[in-house]
């Protein structure tokens, strides 16, 4: 299987977590023994090489970082300290000046999901074979997702903040290369007229979906799992249901 580039995109505010009281940057939330993004990271097969953007108001947790993905073999190399952006788009623009080989394989992904079953390496050998990008998904029925209207497994259309079927996105999104990813980047958000305030990643899949690019999206299998954690109460309700099955 195919290695691949892992950008994680940890450089939001996180504004909903701070305004109940959490005093840690939510990456770092327990979870699962561990934290969230150690969940998040160990669950992803076939990196060469990850790159996680944090803000640099978040550098006084440096330290707490280190010891979560250190037992992963990352270090302080794999960590770029930023100041706020325009949105995960942008952020993930910024992680990708980061990486030694741009036409690898490379994933694009957040701390508010954590997703098990997801092979990466497998999925960039499909994208070699036919596709230019790649979006996940699972089950939704929020207002606050993207989703994606699709014709099997081939992707015609993404949208952000709207319910055109089922299929939400997780947040996790692969490309043939981050030099494809940048070149459309680059065409889209350097336009003057774009009027967005937020750069979202799903706009640069839906330039390449309009640019007749092909994208998939996986099949829901048994053995997947998600687990939304962008709020404080999806958190809660998470880790209550994780108590009660201990039980």
């Amino acid at each position: 299987m195919a290695e691949v580039n892992l950008v994680i995109c940890i450089a939001g505010y996180n504004t909903r977590f701070h305004d109940v009281g959490f005093d840690i940057p939510k990456y770092l939330l327990p979870w699962n023994g561990t934290t969230i993004i150690h969940d998040i990271l160990q669950n992803f097969d076939k990196v060469s090489q990850t790159v996680l953007v944090a803000n640099k108001r978040d550098v006084y947790f440096k330290n707490q970082l280190l010891e979560t993905i250190e037992p992963l073999g990352l270090d302080e190399k794999n960590i770029l300290y930023i100041g706020d952006t325009k949105g995960q788009a942008h952020t993930a623009a910024v992680g990708i000046s980061q990486l030694y080989n741009t036409e690898l394989r490379t994933f694009i992904h957040n701390a508010d999901t954590i997703v098990s079953g997801r092979l990466l390496g497998s999925i960039a050998d499909t994208m070699n074979d036919m596709y230019d990008a790649y979006i996940d998904v699972f089950v939704g029925n929020s207002p606050k997702y993207s989703y994606v209207r699709a014709v099997e497994e081939n992707v015609l259309e993404i949208v952000e903040k709207k319910q055109i079927s089922p299929y939400a996105s997780s947040g996790l999104y692969g490309f043939l290369s981050a030099s494809m990813y940048m070149n459309f980047y680059n065409t889209l958000f350097g336009q003057a007229l774009y009027e967005k305030n937020e750069l979202y990643v799903a706009d640069v899949i839906q330039s390449m979906i309009s640019e007749n690019r092909k994208v998939f999206m996986n099949g829901l299998g048994n053995n997947q799992e998600t687990i939304v954690l962008g709020s404080p109460q999806e958190y809660g309700i998470e880790i209550a249901r994780k108590t009660l099955g201990a039980k």
